[in-house]
């Protein structure tokens, strides 16, 4: 009795367990993703000291200009090049519209665009742009003048 009990124990497990479909690497479960539309030379960017830096992302969710559910953060590194990468957030709009009061300096900075997916449990995606900022002048005549002519 103990014996046939086990047998169909065993049976129903094993019956069951092969009825299971893993549908978790079929491509219809599958999502293209958010995509920032941009070439390599559009990701560097040169702006002069205090002045005003605009970008406009073209972004994609699933190959479209859909962008509901997402959340945007834009950060850039305080610190020039790879040394410290501690980030202040500038922006969370899409578009970013800001001056930037980063030093002159011969590296770049590194600005960061955060998006986060709220549709699929907050999937973060990163996109990075060199920010190069530059003095506004670069050479010219300066002429200075006293009002006592000394």
């Amino acid at each position: 009795m103990k014996k046939n009990a086990l047998m169909i124990a065993l049976f129903t497990t094993l019956a069951l367990s092969s009825c299971y479909e893993d549908k978790s690497t079929l491509p219809e479960n599958s999502f293209d993703g958010v995509e920032l539309n941009i070439t390599e030379e559009e990701k560097i960017i040169r702006v002069g000291y205090k002045e005003q830096l605009d970008i406009v992302p073209n972004i994609t969710k699933n190959g479209k200009a859909d962008d509901a559910g997402l959340t945007y953060e834009w950060a850039i590194n305080l610190f020039p090049g790879w040394s410290k990468m501690e980030y202040e957030v500038i922006g969370t709009e899409k578009e970013l519209h800001t001056v930037l009061n980063n030093d002159v300096n011969v590296d770049s900075y590194y600005l960061r665009l955060l998006v986060t997916d709220t549709q699929h449990d907050d999937l973060q995606y990163s996109f990075l742009y060199q920010i190069f900022v530059q003095p506004s002048m670069f050479d010219g005549l300066l002429v200075a003048d006293t009002k006592d002519e000394q």
